[in-house]
């Protein structure tokens, strides 16, 4: 694992929702000598991921106000370290984070070529399980998307669930760009959720057969 690099002026943050499920945002602002870093990424999970996806994180922590909390989300691309308080089914505080060093000497070797360290704390942050989404790609039969692509489709909530759900539909785009497409230039911005599809899709997608898009929170990244 390598620590990236973290400017002096970047907050940091996170906070949970505990409701029918577990619902995770995490925030990352800083200002550079370019402008501002702005970082927010969110999704919900099932009340099992307590204890697996959030590593030291307990329902009982989080319904017990004032409990001091320590955890670690544990993914590809690196690990989020989370600190910070519970207040009845809600909790926030810090996090800092560590990217994983072979990470993106996997994805160029896999065709992808190597992401940025921006790109990969994007990618922490939103769970993109991009091994996942490159995997995807290639049962479609699509060339290996590009680090640039990948990004993309990050940002407007394509997943690899999303892609097999296209393809469980009878949906056959002719390209990876066409399947972000279907997402209907906006749809993450409406707060879809994960792993459910919704009736919005783009226009092209549409006139082949119903389509639909996928289901994510919504994801907002300004890099400056």
């Amino acid at each position: 694992m390598m620590v990236a690099a973290i400017l002096a002026s970047a907050v940091m943050q996170w906070n949970i929702t505990l409701e029918n499920t577990v619902h995770f945002m995490a925030i990352y602002r800083a200002a550079g000598a370019s402008g501002d870093n702005d970082e927010i990424m969110g999704r919900s999970y099932p009340m099992s991921s307590l204890g697996t996806t959030f590593k030291g994180l307990s329902i009982e922590q989080l319904r017990t106000p004032g409990t001091a909390l320590r955890f670690q989300i544990i993914r590809q691309e690196g690990t989020l370290t989370c600190t910070g308080h519970s207040a009845a089914n809600v909790a926030s505080g810090d996090f800092t984070y560590v990217l994983d060093q072979n990470f993106g000497a996997t994805i160029e070797r896999r065709g992808a070529g190597r992401p940025t360290e921006r790109m990969q704390l994007e990618w922490l942050m939103a769970d993109a399980d991009v091994y996942g989404l490159i995997d995807a790609a290639s049962e479609f039969g699509f060339s290996t998307p590009k680090v640039g692509a990948i990004n993309t489709a990050v940002i407007h909530g394509v997943t690899a669930d999303f892609l097999k759900g296209l393809r469980g539909a009878g949906i056959h785009p002719s390209s990876f760009d066409e399947a972000i497409a279907a997402v209907d230039h906006g749809g993450p911005r409406r707060g879809l959720g994960p792993g459910r599809v919704s009736q919005r899709v783009s226009p092209r997608m549409r006139r082949a057969r119903g389509r639909r898009s996928p289901s994510r929170t919504r994801c907002r990244s300004r890099w400056r």
